[in-house]
C-alpha cells in the first residue's frame, strides 16, 4: 500500500508547471492502479487528478492559443 505521506503530498502540491501536473497526474494514475487504496483515499486523488487534468488541458489550450498567434504573424 502506498504510504500516507506519499498520497498527501500528492493531494497538497500545487503545480508549477504543465510537466510537474503532468507528472503528478500519471504518480496519481499509477497509485490508483494498484487497488490497495481505501475509499476515502481513492476519491480524493481522484478529485485532485481531475483538477490536474483540467489544469494540464488549460496550459495546453493556452499553448495551442499561442501557435496559432504565431502562425498568424
Amino acid at each position: 500500500m502506498p504510504e500516507s505521506s506519499e498520497i498527501s503530498s500528492e493531494l497538497k502540491a500545487a503545480p508549477q508547471s504543465y510537466e510537474e501536473a503532468f507528472a503528478q497526474l500519471n504518480n496519481i494514475v499509477k497509485t490508483l492502479e494498484s487497488n490497495q487504496l481505501d475509499l476515502k483515499t481513492a476519491l480524493e486523488l481522484t478529485a485532485k487528478a481531475k483538477d490536474l487534468s483540467a489544469y494540464c488541458r488549460s496550459q495546453l489550450q493556452e499553448a495551442q492559443k499561442q501557435l496559432e498567434e504565431l502562425q498568424g504573424d
